[in-house]
């Protein structure tokens, strides 16, 4: 046999074999990992594009929809959150519930909304049949605006210092998991959350149960990600505060407000007559972005004021008091 058509001796395939396996060593663990950014990259950038989405599902139907855990093996919602980003986006509603790994992504309503908002509003009372425009199953909205919005059946005294806006934890979250199996079996995320741990999620503090980062609790662009990603949601600016007092004390009909195309509501007068000392007593209402508003003259006047689209904090007066009621030109101001 010539030098030229030997084989390999040995300990040549041996070092070969060797360097080979060092560059395994080197490149397989960084693919991996490159594989896996990807993989989570893609899913932070699914999620986000789901945040307006829900905004315009809000908007166009004037309904906040439910959360509730999906089952991990059914991959079936107990809320109808994925039933409303598939109607608004027209992706089909497996594709919303479950991410690459096949594995259900879970969406939670701020608990402390859901809590507080019964005790502030009577009108927050949650359906209890689906939407009309949603198929048979389909679980209920958490809320669907009416003739009554948030407010509507209170009167704020104005004596006393302006209240808080009270739709301030309108905050969601949508949450997947993309984290790789280890030698141990993988925790399952909780799928119910109480108000103090969406609160620790939200703020991702170091007591909470989806850690975002490992250490739990790290500096924004430090520490590794574990695989679990969260979009946050905040929602209150959907909400806008609409005032609406009259001075009006005569003969009913009295002047009115209208959602959409229910029916009319009256508006009590702010003080029972004109010598009635202040305080004045003002209907504070919270109603969704979007939402078709219109006033209505009183009595035999009737007639429309205004109709315009509610897209920011307004205020509407009916005045009745202080002129010759002959001289009076009833008409709502803003």
């Amino acid at each position: 046999m010539t030098r030229f058509n030997r084989g390999f001796t040995l300990i040549e395939m041996i070092g070969a074999l060797a360097i080979i396996s060092i560059l395994a060593a080197i490149i397989v663990p960084n693919l991996i990992s490159r594989v896996e950014s990807v993989s989570l990259n893609a899913e932070k950038t699914t999620l986000k594009k789901l945040a307006p989405v829900l905004e315009d599902f809000m908007i166009r139907t004037h309904s906040i929809p439910s959360d509730g855990p999906t089952d991990p093996l059914t991959l079936i919602p107990t809320g109808n959150w994925a039933w409303a980003l598939s109607t608004q986006s027209a992706l089909p509603a497996q594709q919303i519930l479950v991410n690459e790994m096949g594995r259900a992504r879970q969406f939670f309503i701020d608990p402390n909304y859901t809590l507080t908002m019964p005790a502030l509003f009577p009108e927050f009372v949650p359906p209890a049949a689906p939407p009309a425009q949603a198929p048979a199953g389909t679980p209920p909205s958490l809320y669907e605006q009416g003739a009554i919005p948030f407010g509507g059946t209170n009167r704020v005294n104005l004596a006393t210092p302006a209240p808080v806006v009270p739709i301030t934890s309108l905050r969601v979250m949508i949450v997947s998991d993309l984290r790789k199996a280890g030698a141990t079996p993988l925790a399952a995320l909780p799928t119910a959350l109480t108000a103090a741990s969406f609160d620790a999620v939200w703020n991702q503090t170091i007591a909470n149960p989806m850690p975002e980062k490992n250490p739990v609790g790290a500096l924004p662009g430090t520490g590794i990600d574990t695989g679990i990603v969260i979009q946050r949601i905040s929602l209150d600016h959907l909400f806008h505060r609409v005032t609406i007092s009259s001075d009006y004390t005569g003969v009913a009909p009295l002047p009115a407000y209208q959602i959409e195309s229910f029916l009319p509501q009256a508006v009590l007068p702010s003080r029972p007559t004109a010598a009635s000392p202040p305080p004045d007593l003002i209907y504070e209402l919270y109603i969704m972005h979007g939402t078709r508003f219109a006033t209505h003259a009183h009595g035999a006047i009737g007639g429309l004021g205004f109709l315009q689209l509610i897209k920011g904090p307004e205020t509407f007066q009916y005045p009745g008091f202080g002129l010759n009621p002959a001289a009076l030109t009833f008409k709502w101001q803003r």
